[in-house]
């Protein structure tokens, strides 16, 4: 939750001390504060937002996608085409920068576009709706990651009726 709280899980990485980052850095502790169980107040809306999420929020029901990534993703996946990523209202900040960057990699490893490819659509979204760009780089290791691992493929799922004719992305 941008200038909320950042959640690290699926699909993303955790680090810690003694951890090495590719720069050669070594991370380690800010401070010397003691580690604290997550408020469960956290706990419960993080359960909430998953719910909403896998569209099993009870009486809000609605199948939700916050962030500007499945925005870019549902542009992506109407005709497949990197052009439709580059025509939507969105701004996206720095908390949401890396997420989204890693995500739109891993959706746009199809087997064919090579890395360079990909970083250079990534570059793309970037000039367009960023308020902070990555340095080419970085953006370039992003798109180098995602293309070693499978492509992304894609098939027509059942849905309930309000969301038939959606797809999914599934990692073989």
């Amino acid at each position: 939750m941008p200038g909320l709280f950042e959640f690290r899980n699926r699909n993303q990485y955790v680090v810690g001390p003694g951890s090495i980052h590719p720069s050669g850095a070594e991370y380690r502790f800010w401070n010397d504060a003691p580690i604290i169980e997550i408020p469960t107040a956290v706990l419960e809306a993080l359960r909430e937002m998953a719910d909403d999420y896998a569209g099993s929020g009870g009486a809000r029901g609605e199948h939700i996608q916050p962030g500007p990534y499945a925005k870019l993703r549902h542009a992506y996946l109407q005709r497949m085409e990197p052009a439709d990523l580059m025509n939507l209202d969105l701004e996206i900040g720095e908390g949401e920068r890396h997420y989204t960057l890693m995500s739109l990699a891993g959706l746009l490893h199809d087997g064919e576009r090579t890395a360079e490819d990909i970083a250079d659509i990534l570059e793309q979204v970037q000039a367009t709706y960023f308020t902070e760009n990555k340095e080419n780089i970085e953006v370039s290791n992003i798109a180098n990651y995602a293309v070693r691992g499978e492509p992304c493929t894609f098939e027509l799922r059942e849905l309930r009726p309000q969301f038939q004719g959606s797809w999914g992305a599934t990692r073989s």
